[in-house]
Parts: C-alpha cells; sequence; structure tokens
C-alpha cells in the first residue's frame, strides 16, 4: 500500500489525541497520583489540537472535502459517519473538561480532587473516556467492515487500533505531566510499559495470521469461475483514482 499522507495524519494524531483524553478524563476522575488540574488542562487542549488538526487533514482525502457534512447522515449504515457523528460528540465533554480543570486552575477551592470528584466531574469523565474512545473504535470499523480486503477484515484490527491510541495518548500524558515536575510514581511507567508489550504481542500475531491465511477467494471465483485459472489482460480502471494511487 501507499496511503495518502492526509490518512497517515489522521490516523496518528487523532488516535494520539483520543487516547490522551481518555487518560486525562481517567486521570481527573480518580485524582491521579498527585493530582493538580494545570497538567490536566494542558494534556486535554493538546489532545484537542491533536484531534482537530487529524481531523482537518482526513477532509484532504475526500474527493468532495466541500460534502463532508453529507457524511453524517449515513450513521445507520456508516461506519465512516458513525466516527464523524463519534468525534463530534466528543468534543462536548472535552470542553467541559476544559472548563471545571480551568475553574480549579484559577480557584483551587472550587475543584478539589481530594474531596473525591463531584456527580458533574463523574459524568463529565466518564462520558470523555466512552466517547474518545468509541471514536477509534469507529475508526478501526472503517477497515475491519471491508470484507473484500482479508488483512483488514480481522478480528485484532480493533484492538490494535484501541492499543494504539492508548500507548501513545498514555506516553504524551506521562510526558506533560512529568514538564510540571508532578511525581509519577511507578504505576504509570508500569502501565505504560505492560500496554506496549501487549501492542506488540497483538500485532504480531496479527501479522502472523495475515502472512499465513489464505485467500478466501480466487480470481476464478470473483469472475464466476470457480477452480478455474484467471489471468489479469487488461487495467479495471479506465483513470486513475485513490484505488490505483493507493493500493
Amino acid at each position: 500500500m501507499n496511503p495518502a499522507l492526509s490518512v497517515l495524519l489522521f490516523s496518528t494524531l487523532s488516535g494520539a489525541g483520543y487516547g490522551m483524553l481518555f487518560w486525562s478524563a481517567l486521570l481527573a476522575l480518580t485524582g491521579g497520583p498527585r493530582p493538580q488540574p494545570l497538567p490536566l488542562l494542558i494534556a486535554v487542549l493538546v489532545a484537542l489540537v491533536l484531534v482537530s488538526t487529524g481531523l482537518v487533514s482526513s477532509l484532504f482525502h475526500l474527493g468532495k472535502p466541500q460534502r463532508a457534512w453529507r457524511a453524517f447522515s449515513q450513521w445507520r449504515t456508516s461506519w465512516l459517519s458513525r466516527e464523524g457523528v463519534a468525534a463530534v460528540a466528543t468534543y462536548l465533554p472535552a470542553l467541559l473538561l476544559v472548563a471545571l480543570l480551568g475553574l480549579g486552575y484559577l480557584d483551587p477551592t472550587s475543584f478539589v480532587f481530594s474531596a473525591g470528584p463531584s456527580l458533574l466531574v463523574v459524568a463529565v469523565c466518564a462520558a470523555l473516556a466512552a466517547c474518545a474512545m468509541l471514536t477509534v473504535i469507529c475508526t478501526a470499523m472503517i477497515y475491519a467492515s471491508l470484507t473484500p480486503i482479508p488483512a483488514w477484515r480481522h478480528r485484532l484490527v480493533v484492538p490494535v487500533y484501541l492499543l494504539f491510541a492508548l500507548c501513545t495518548g498514555g506516553l504524551l500524558v506521562m510526558a506533560l505531566a512529568s514538564q510540571d515536575s508532578a511525581r509519577l510514581g511507578n504505576v504509570a511507567p508500569m502501565s505504560a510499559m505492560a500496554l506496549l508489550v501487549m501492542l506488540l504481542l497483538t500485532k504480531w500475531r496479527y501479522w502472523r495470521d495475515i502472512d499465513g491465511a489464505p485467500l478466501p477467494a480466487s480470481r476464478g471465483d470473483a469472475i464466476g469461475l470457480p477452480e478455474r485459472s484467471a489471468t489479469v489482460f487488461e487495467r479495471p480502471h479506465t483513470e486513475a483514482n485513490y484505488i490505483t494511487r493507493e493500493m
């Protein structure tokens, strides 16, 4: 494959951003090893920048970017549409968390982690974590739902997407937290190592499966001539398109 740069930017930046939103919501909900509003506020803002940059870059992969709004109407049947709806929905709890963290930074007495998060904080953080992971799942399902491509139609595609988002987002959150002289302790680095090992093993299993699995259909099967050998003598496309460029 030769994927477009816009797809690479979207997958990388948005995945890391949604991972950061998930961990930021979890830290805001649990308090973390050393609860402080400012590092979390910076993490959420950086995550929103990454997510927004990734979403904007994905528009350049569309044939008609000006018609992107129409994708939201097909959420009942299209994973691409569901991804768009989930991505937009994630902004609401993310911005609410920014407001809560900003209020806590300006007036620490109004947002005290040590006394336990309020019902509003719990609801906002739970919604943000759920929306972030749901968006990543929808992104993965765009590929995992394509039956004609066996390498994408694999049971490990969704877990790999989730693990990549959690690993990259978690590492970025820890990097930002360490800049504020916050003590991470041993739990965060050990959790990151465990996730990275899990990602490596899952990705290795995925590569092994797709390398060893036989193709579900031959060219003869595709044209209605089972058990016959078919050869290609002419390109199936009359002009260049994203399939000929990227596949």
